[in-house]
């Protein structure tokens, strides 16, 4: 029972886990309007609306709109590769390193430049919610979406520190998150519909077995999504992660390793 619908008019932006780039795919190729505002130059895909890759947690997309604001900065310029610098706000994104933090730091302020273009043309807003563990650089409290030393750059623990947001964490980040994004909009309201990626987590930090912790994890994000869209008019959720996990299933909505979602289920 939906809310509202989309209309073909309507310009829709993807953003969130990795599920959301099957989702804004899927709208694509059923000539739905899903632009992409950023550069395809030396980029691997783009299945987002704008190259900030993989934003696992709402706290990094609330950091996002607080950058873009000029708000905040990360500390942390250019994660080293053998072969050059990649972006450690979103370090899968290059095709290939790049040669400096320098220029790390020049690609970043074009970037910001179109996901403030997106957030100010989106008529609907599809954010999938992924994970609530996290890592964070400790100088300037900012969330990566990955942990340092895995894609790039090297782990120190006096560096970095592990997070796992609870739910007023992140019941309070997705508020300020729908805020700032108004607020960049110049006050201009906007339709949101929220997901939870139905990708179960494969590893987690804390000290206890994967499976809690992946329940943990979206048991929170959903009861999050859930009420948040309960709360607002102008939100709405699409139950995304009960389809795919549904019983009935039987688990064939995954691939052979049962984390990857299948084409036919998307």
């Amino acid at each position: 029972a939906p809310k509202w619908s989309i209309a073909p008019q309507d310009t829709v932006v993807t953003m969130g886990s990795c599920f959301a780039q099957h989702i804004a795919t899927w709208l694509r190729a059923r000539n739905l309007n899903v632009p992409f505002f950023d550069t395809g130059d030396n980029i691997k895909s783009r299945n987002f609306s704008a190259n900030y890759g993989n934003i696992y947690t709402v706290k990094q997309a609330l950091q996002l709109t607080q950058e873009i604001a000029g708000q905040r900065s990360c500390s942390e310029k250019g994660w080293a590769l053998a072969d050059g610098f990649v972006d450690p706000l979103r370090p899968n994104v290059f095709a290939a390193p790049v040669e400096s933090p320098d220029r790390v730091s020049t690609l970043r302020k074009g970037h910001l430049e179109a996901v403030k273009a997106a957030f100010d043309a989106l008529d609907i807003l599809v954010f999938t919610l992924g994970l609530t563990e996290s890592w964070r650089v400790n100088a300037c409290d900012t969330v990566l979406p990955t942990a340092p030393g895995v894609v790039a750059g090297e782990y120190d623990p006096q560096k970095y520190g592990f997070v796992n947001f609870d739910y007023a964490e992140i019941r309070g980040d997705l508020e300020q998150f729908c805020a700032a994004v108004q607020a960049l909009r110049g006050g201009r309201e906007f339709k949101l519909i929220l997901t939870v990626s139905p990708v179960p987590l494969t590893a987690t930090f804390e000290d206890r077995h994967v499976l809690q912790s992946s329940t943990y994890s979206k048991s929170v994000l959903r009861a999050v999504a859930g009420d948040f869209a309960a709360e607002n008019g102008f939100a709405d959720y699409f139950p995304s992660f009960e389809i795919i996990n549904n019983p009935a299933a039987k688990s064939t909505f995954f691939e052979d390793n049962f984390r990857s979602v299948k084409p036919d289920a998307v």
